[in-house]
């Protein structure tokens, strides 16, 4: 009874409300995909590329329409407007060329001996803050990052050279030693023997 008052409110039939509450026929099925053939797959394609081709069409449409627009605004303004802003954007371009002439010379003052070009290159352009000594000490820390001091003494595990390093002396200049003897004779009369 109460069903019924309730559909009698909505204003439907008690037919029309179990066609409602009913799952749809897809569902009924169950999850049957319809089949899909090659025809579909081109028809999607061919759609794709004429959307890609509309988009390309319209965006170059609104740039030529900005262009326009600009070329109009800018026959409007007076000759005072249009160098003031021809100053404003040297004046912004000049700002940015300053602060980044600034962040490459600090990156240079604190750049380790064995830092590369190419790693003073990437700390300047990675440094950021608001006065000199922000600027430093952002550097320093990038410094760190990306060239850390070379360790003097050999990392345990690490292989070492086993290679015995040459003594070169020059033939001209006087000798601080004495040079070594070379002849078998003497070195065999050096070496100890049994008895």
């Amino acid at each position: 009874m109460a069903d019924e008052q309730e559909n009698e409110d909505l204003g439907i039939s008690e037919d029309e409300a179990k066609q409602l509450l009913s799952p749809p026929a897809d569902e009924e099925n169950g999850d049957q995909e319809p089949e899909k053939s090659e025809t579909d797959d081109r028809d999607w394609r061919a759609e794709a590329e004429k959307w890609k081709k509309l988009s390309r069409q319209n965006e170059k449409t609104a740039a030529e329409r900005a262009a326009a627009l600009k070329k109009y605004e800018d026959a409007k303004k007076s000759e005072s407007q249009r160098l003031q802003e021809e100053r404003d954007s040297h004046r912004t371009r000049a700002e940015k060329a300053e602060a980044a002439l600034k962040r490459r010379e600090i990156a240079e003052q604190l750049a380790p001996a064995h830092a590369t070009v190419k790693q003073i290159a990437q700390v300047a352009k990675r440094i950021s803050g608001e006065d000199d000594d922000a600027l430093e000490a952002d550097a320093k820390e990038l410094f760190e990052l990306l060239a850390p001091a070379p360790d003097s003494e050999p990392k345990p595990g690490a292989k070492t050279s086993t290679r015995p390093q040459p003594r070169l002396k020059g033939g001209t200049a006087e000798p601080d030693e004495e040079p070594e003897e070379t002849d078998p004779r003497k070195l065999a009369a050096l070496t100890p023997r049994r008895r």
